[in-house]
Order: C-alpha cells, then sequence, then structure tokens
C-alpha cells in the first residue's frame, strides 16, 4: 500500500512525463505495445505470489543517497527538454523507492517485473538511421548475391525495373522495440539460466533486424520479376502482423527447444525476517518522494525567476500607393505551364514542363 500511494504521488509530480509518454503510445504504432506492459508485469508479480506471501520486506537507506543524482539528470534533460531523458529518470528514480521499501534481497527477487517498468518510456527512435542503413546494405547484399543490377546510394536503391527507397517506416523499428519486449518476458518465464535469457533476448534483437532486411530484399526481387506494383501489393500484406508472427513463432520455436522448467520455490532464509515496522516504510518513501521531487521543485522555480518572454506583436505590413487592397481577390487559381518544345509532336497533346511520366521518380517506391 505504501509503494502504491508512492507511485501514485510520482504520476502527480511527474504528471507532464507521465502523459507525454501515454501521449506517444496512443500516437505511434511504434509503441501502442506499451498499454500491455503493466498487465505484463501484473502477471510477473503472480507468478511470484508465492515468494511475495513469504518473504518480509527490510527497508534500507542507503539507495537514496543515489536520488539527488538522478533528480539532477531529470533536471537536466528538463533544461534540455529531452523527454525521453525525463521519463527515464522518473523511472530509475521509482526504481530507488522499490530498492528503498524492499529491500536489496526482497527487490532482487522481483527484479523482473521492477526492470519491465523501464519498457514504459516509449524510446529508440534514435536507432531509426542505423536501421535504415542496415536494411538497405542487406538489400543491396542480397541482389548483389542473385546477380540482379542494383546502384545504390545511400537509402536508395535502383534497379532497372525501379527505384526505391527505405524509408523511415520500413526501417522495422516497430517490429524491433515489440520483438525486444516479447525475447525479455520469454526469457524471463522460461529460462532459469542467464546465459540462457542473455542469448534468447540477443535473438530477439538480431533476427527481427535481419528478416526485416530480407523483407525488403523480397519485396525488391519481386518488383524485379513480377513488376513494382506486384512488389507494393504484396509489402502491404507481408510487413503487417502476418510477417510479424511469422518471425515470432520462429524465436519461440527456437527458444523453447532448450527451455527451463521454472523454479518458483522460495529461497531459504529469507521468511525467516520479521515484519518491519511501519514507520521505516513510511520514512523510506517520504525521503525518497522529497529527494525525488527536489528536480520539479528547482525547474519551477527556475520557471518562475525566469518567465517566458511574450510574443511580440507584429503589426501589418502598410500598404502605400501605387499598392491598393483589393477586397474581393479570387484565391482559386491555377498554374498555367507552358509546353516544353521537346515535347510537342504532331497529332499528339503537348505535354507539360512538369510532365515526369518517363522519369525514374515515378517508378521510385518506398519499402513500408
Amino acid at each position: 500500500m505504501v509503494i502504491a500511494l508512492a507511485g501514485f504521488v510520482f504520476g502527480l509530480v511527474f504528471r507532464r512525463d507521465v502523459s507525454g509518454a501515454v501521449r506517444v503510445w496512443i500516437d505511434s504504432t511504434a509503441y501502442n505495445h506499451c498499454f500491455l506492459i503493466l498487465p505484463l508485469i501484473a502477471f510477473l508479480l503472480w507468478q511470484r505470489r508465492a515468494v511475495l506471501v513469504s518473504v518480509s520486506p527490510r527497508p534500507t537507506f542507503w539507495p537514496l543517497l543515489l536520488m539527488p543524482l538522478l533528480s539532477a539528470v531529470w533536471l537536466m534533460g528538463a533544461i534540455l527538454d529531452v523527454q525521453e531523458g525525463r521519463q527515464l529518470s522518473v523511472i530509475a528514480m521509482f526504481q530507488l523507492v522499490l530498492l528503498a521499501a524492499l529491500g536489496r534481497r526482497v527487490y532482487r527477487l522481483l527484479l523482473a517485473p521492477c526492470l519491465f517498468l523501464f519498457f514504459l518510456v516509449p524510446s529508440g527512435a534514435f536507432l531509426v538511421p542505423s536501421l535504415q542503413k542496415i536494411t538497405a546494405e542487406i538489400t543491396v547484399a542480397g541482389l548483389n548475391l542473385l546477380h540482379i543490377p542494383v546502384f545504390s546510394d545511400g537509402f536508395m536503391i535502383e534497379i532497372p525495373e525501379g527505384s526505391f527507397e527505405v524509408a523511415e517506416a520500413c526501417a522495422g523499428l516497430r517490429f524491433l522495440i515489440a520483438s525486444s519486449v516479447f525475447g525479455c518476458f520469454f526469457a524471463v518465464i522460461m529460462y532459469r539460466s542467464l546465459i540462457r535469457r542473455v542469448l534468447f533476448v540477443t535473438l530477439s534483437v538480431a533476427v527481427p533486424i535481419f528478416a526485416n532486411g530480407l523483407r525488403a530484399l523480397g519485396i525488391v526481387v519481386l518488383a524485379h520479376l513480377e513488376g513494382s506494383s506486384a512488389a507494393v501489393e504484396a509489402d502491404r500484406i507481408v510487413y503487417g502482423w502476418l510477417f510479424f508472427s511469422l518471425v515470432s513463432v520462429i524465436l519461440i520455436a527456437i527458444g523453447t527447444s532448450f527451455a527451463q522448467k521454472p523454479d518458483r520455490s522460495v529461497p531459504i532464509g529469507l521468511a525467516l525476517y520479521a515484519n518491519a515496522p511501519i514507520w521505516r516504510f513510511a520514512t523510506a518513501i517520504l525521503a525518497a518522494i522529497l529527494l525525488a521531487s527536489a528536480g520539479p521543485a528547482y525547474a519551477a522555480r527556475l520557471n518562475a525567476l525566469y518567465p517566458a518572454p511574450p510574443t511580440p506583436r507584429a503589426d501589418p505590413p502598410a500598404i502605400d500607393a501605387p499598392w491598393h487592397i483589393v477586397p474581393d481577390t479570387n484565391a482559386d487559381w491555377r498554374p498555367a505551364p507552358t509546353p516544353s518544345s521537346s515535347t510537342r509532336h504532331k497529332g499528339r497533346a503537348p505535354a507539360s514542363s512538369f510532365d515526369t511520366s518517363h522519369s525514374i521518380i515515378c517508378a521510385r517506391r518506398e519499402i513500408y
């Protein structure tokens, strides 16, 4: 109950960071899975219910020594207006609250559900350029291996049938983040060995990146064999949940081949602790909240001392003679391009100077 109260207070103190994260969950398809993080944490806690009812937390105060540092990091993120940095700092400070309230050994038993809170932060957008580069390199390498003529200029890939762009939407960030969350969850519930957990999480990161490159290669190869329109139609189908589900099934098949039986037994010795007095919980939580609130309090003071300057008023431009205002101006105008002399042919309608029907631009496709 004390930890739940601390979480509620954290939500009030850092409400701008919380609301900003929720808006990203709603607006970006790459982070819609964040709505499932809290149910996953509840499931992990339910799996550890034997531990929760058998052990007694021992509040400790040494983690509070790190709280001013994290609060300063949050303040720096607020000054620089780095929303991702502020949100990561909030989760890190709440981890210290949990550590101070539960104690080191109980926190270690609940380490997985506690660390899963970091997946609530919509992070990873900085990986998009690197993912685009990897996807383009895999596609070009595959085309060279298949002896398909290809010219690559950064994220632009050209073959005789058309030009393709490895756009930001096809970098595979959404797939990578969702697969990473799934890989961590699967590793926690299926393995006890740290080596096996690390191995499967590594697979859940590497396989989606490589699979996304193969998907882009398949689209370009299909364009080479059947035409660009067929490739685009295939892209709309393959890039959806079907492709994600197929790779997920492959990961599950690989992961279950070396799965371990989970061990939910209570470690000997932890259950011998007596219940700590409530004042220790209250003191640890209150001190943690006060130290964490130092950053927002100082940020509010800076806003009060240095308020944002008001927007300067701009007067409309003066109109002097011979210019004058025309009250009923018809804004519904259209450009009238002149025909190009090189495209005038007898018996054929003149082409506009904007005519690019035979240009490679019209063959450009984005690999989503």
